[in-house]
């Protein structure tokens, strides 16, 4: 999922290169939120995941 947020994102780079027109930016702005999101949900999950193993084992975060 990561992986194509990234793709799409360099997609709307790619246009809003080519158009700087306020459409392929705000195209370019969305594709970034959306990535920021899934990033942020994911590496809030491993944060969760793991904070009682790392915990456990004592390894200062």
């Amino acid at each position: 999922m990561i992986h194509r947020l990234i793709g799409a994102l360099h997609e709307a780079a790619q246009a809003l290169v080519a158009d700087r027109g306020a459409v392929a930016l705000d195209l370019c702005a969305e594709r970034f939120a959306a990535l920021d999101r899934a990033i942020r949900s994911h590496f809030g999950y491993e944060e969760r995941a793991l904070e009682e193993p790392l915990g456990a084992l004592r390894v200062p975060i």
